[in-house]
């Protein structure tokens, strides 16, 4: 199959791949959610952002965890379908 990082729009990045310290929750794509499945087309546990902001919300992230705190994204990826 297809990796989903090749179709993703080459403006955007996975939030864990510049900033791996913040905390992905991504309940739907795991069994700990609602449905107690895994929501068909949700096979990661990712969230992109477009690059600029996605670096913007690191720095956050790294102010963050000098303090004593963490971000933690709850839902970032949604499918296409």
């Amino acid at each position: 199959g297809t990796s989903m990082a090749s179709s993703i729009h080459p403006d955007f990045i996975s939030l864990t791949d510049i900033c791996p310290e913040i905390q992905i929750e991504a309940s739907y794509a795991t069994t700990n959610n609602f449905t107690g499945g895994i929501v068909n087309g949700y096979k990661a546990r990712k969230a992109y952002m477009a690059k600029v902001p996605a670096a913007k919300l690191c720095d956050i992230q790294k102010k963050a965890l000098k303090q004593g705190y963490s971000l933690k994204i709850f839902d970032g990826y949604r499918p296409v379908k």
